[in-house]
């Protein structure tokens, strides 16, 4: 039996112990096993390049910012006007 067999023969033997003994059930343990085996042996995946920014994007976005900035820095300093109120109008005379 290769090394591969005994571990995957040693976890259908948990996995009929967990479900209570069951009589029967050898096949689909078995194949519960080997999938839990196949699952431990894959290798994770390499982790994703992270994309870097160019000088030129980075500075641009930085321009951005700086004018978002500057313009909410304006508006905050800028003096609140109240607006005028507007007048009444008089009611026209009714013709007699």
């Amino acid at each position: 039996m290769s090394d591969r067999d005994a571990r995957i023969s040693e976890l259908a033997y948990r996995i009929w112990e967990e479900e209570g003994r069951p009589e029967g059930r050898d096949g689909d343990h078995w194949i519960e096993a080997e999938r839990r085996y196949a699952a431990q042996e894959t290798p994770p995946a390499p982790p994703k390049k992270k994309k870097t920014m160019s000088n030129a994007q980075r500075a641009k976005i930085l321009k951005g910012l700086a004018a978002k900035r500057a313009a909410a820095e304006a508006a905050a300093s800028a003096p609140v006007v109240a607006p005028k109120p507007k007048k009444a109008k008089k009611p026209k005379a009714a013709k007699e």
